[in-house]
Formats: C-alpha cells, sequence, structure tokens
C-alpha cells in the first residue's frame, strides 16, 4: 500500500509539473506571438530573468499562473504582463510597483482579470431609480445592476450575468473600480471606473 501511495503522489508531481511547463510555453508563445521582432521579445525574456529583479517579478507571475486556468483569456492577460515585465527598461526603478501591482493581481480571479482588461469597452449607463450618489460615486452594491448593462451592451457575451457580477463586486471589494456618477445627455448616468490602484493593475494587464 505504502509503495502505491508513493507512484501515486510521484505520478501527481509529474502531471503538476508538466502542466505547469505547458502553461509556460503558453504564456512565453503568446507574448512572443505578439512581437514583431521575435527574437528580440525572446531576448527580453532572457533579459529579465537573468536580472536580479526580474527574476523576482519572473517568479511571482509564474506563480499566478501556476494558480490559474489554462483558458485562452487567462494566458492572454498574463503574457500581456510578461511583455510588459521585459519590456521595462528600468526594472529597478519601478521594482517596487511592479511587485505591488503582481501581488494585487494574485488575488484576483481569472474571471475578474478578464473583467478588468476590458475596461475601455465598460458604458455610460442609466442611473438605477434608486441609485443614491454619495461625493460622485454611487453608493450600496450595484454590481448586479452594473453587470445586467454590460451584456446589455454585448461586452461580455462570454460571461454569464451572476458571473460577470461577481466579478464586478469582486474588484469593488479590492478597491480597483467604483460605480462612478454623472451627467450624461442631460440625465443622470453612471458608468464602473477604474480607481488609481486599478488602473496600475490595467496598464499591467492590458
Amino acid at each position: 500500500m505504502g509503495s502505491l501511495i508513493f507512484d501515486v503522489i510521484e505520478t501527481g508531481d509529474e502531471l503538476g509539473q508538466n502542466i505547469s511547463d505547458m502553461k509556460k510555453s503558453l504564456v512565453i508563445a503568446s507574448y512572443v506571438q505578439k512581437s514583431d521582432d521575435h527574437e528580440k521579445a525572446l531576448q527580453h525574456i532572457v533579459d529579465l530573468i537573468t536580472d536580479p529583479y526580474g527574476l523576482t517579478l519572473y517568479s511571482k507571475l509564474i506563480e499566478i499562473l501556476n494558480d490559474s486556468p489554462a483558458d485562452d483569456d487567462t494566458l492572454n492577460v498574463l503574457a500581456n504582463v510578461l511583455r510588459n515585465i521585459s519590456n521595462d527598461d528600468d526594472l529597478k526603478q519601478h521594482f517596487s510597483n511592479k511587485r505591488v501591482v503582481l501581488a494585487m493581481i494574485a488575488k484576483l480571479s481569472p474571471q475578474a482579470l478578464v473583467v478588468l482588461q476590458r475596461t475601455h469597452s465598460w458604458p455610460i449607463m442609466e442611473m438605477p431609480s434608486v441609485g443614491i450618489a454619495v461625493g460622485g460615486v454611487l453608493s450600496g452594491d450595484n454590481a448586479e445592476y452594473i453587470a445586467q448593462g454590460l451584456l446589455k451592451y454585448g461586452i461580455f457575451n462570454d460571461i454569464s450575468a451572476m458571473s460577470l457580477g461577481l466579478a464586478i463586486k469582486e474588484l469593488e471589494v479590492s478597491g480597483l473600480c467604483v460605480t462612478g456618477t454623472g451627467m450624461y445627455n442631460g440625465k443622470n448616468a453612471v458608468q464602473e471606473m477604474l480607481t488609481d490602484s486599478g488602473k496600475e493593475v490595467y496598464k499591467l494587464i492590458q
């Protein structure tokens, strides 16, 4: 029995490593394919992992990758992160900022990352009849209302209303976005907006 258990554990470890290696390959391939100069892109990765600051950031990215599903949307987001880190000409200067942003990304679900990545598509919507604005921000839990509005505009047809609402709520609880209020075409309107922290995350995943 002991030998069988050991074999199962060993097989699980090998499969886990294979999956991890596959994810790394897919992310690097996605990053390289987006580049106009594939050789230069690969050299950027070499420079990244041979730099002490770069290696730390790369290692954190791999941690996030290992905890994420290998779907196209997630791999695309993380490939963008790899590109933005690799293309930074002064990692020492920007190290602290990028480390903090990576820590914020690590706490987000893949769904929330995908929603955040599409910030440029978030529409201006009519303010709900029961909404109360405080300091330019709609108070209360409005995630479901915002989710329904996003679906109405056809931005997230590949995500269910429930999943979209949970992702928006997650982003708001994480302090990355708020439901802003204002006037649009003479009417009270709302729009999901990034906070300063949200803008930093967006820059790294875009």
